[in-house]
């Protein structure tokens, strides 16, 4: 009778130790999820970055994932940490310039301007805003900026190749494809645009966006 006793109390503090567990695992499963959207690569982890760094690279990260709110989570991050960091605020304008959010991307592309007025993936991301918004003129003027810092930069190059071409000017849009293919070769990455460039000067072939 006394064992039997014994064996339904040990019975019954597993059960209540199981519901303890039971009940930690459900909210450390809550706090994982309430901030994976936050929770970094360990590339960025282990780098040697200050915090605000790292929240736009993880921005930055999400950016090419295609996780706009979580790339606003994260540079809103950075910025609370360091509101005037301008890389922190032109991946705003940019995850706004990619939600087609135009008016919200040029006011944050313009405030970054002010503090990184010759960062050449800022004037790219300009122009190209100018391009979407039919301002071709403005948009010619922000790459060739862009081109002036560095005269490698193929995505102002390939851009600004398309700009010239929604502006009617073919032998413009010729000359810069043709430059741009000349100095992009040397770049694996450039490839699938390289032979879409080639498409475009023989007038055929699927534009390819490039950003």
């Amino acid at each position: 009778m006394m064992f039997k006793k014994i064996f339904y109390r040990i019975k019954k503090l597993y059960l209540i130790i199981a519901i303890i567990l039971l009940a930690l695992g459900i909210f450390w499963a809550t706090q994982f999820i309430s901030n994976r959207s936050l929770e970094m690569p360990k590339t960025i982890k282990e780098a040697k970055l200050t915090d605000f760094e790292r929240y736009n690279d993880l921005g930055a990260f999400y950016i090419n994932h295609q996780k706009y709110d979580d790339a606003l989570k994260a540079l809103n991050e950075a910025l609370k940490i360091k509101p005037d960091y301008g890389p922190a605020i032109e991946n705003i304008g940019l995850v706004y310039l990619k939600k087609g959010d135009y008016a919200k991307a040029l006011d944050y592309f313009q405030r970054a301007e002010r503090i990184i007025p010759d960062a050449p993936t800022l004037l790219n991301s300009i122009g190209v805003l100018y391009r979407e918004t039919k301002k071709f003129d403005r948009a010619i003027e922000y790459f060739d900026r862009a081109l002036k810092i560095n005269p490698k930069f193929y995505d102002a190059l390939y851009n600004k190749a398309l700009t010239y071409e929604d502006m009617g000017k073919v032998s413009e849009a010729l000359n810069t494809w043709r430059y741009y293919i000349q100095i992009a070769s040397e770049s694996p990455q450039e490839q699938i645009y390289i032979e879409e460039a080639k498409k475009r000067l023989n007038k055929g072939g699927i534009r390819y966006e490039k950003r």
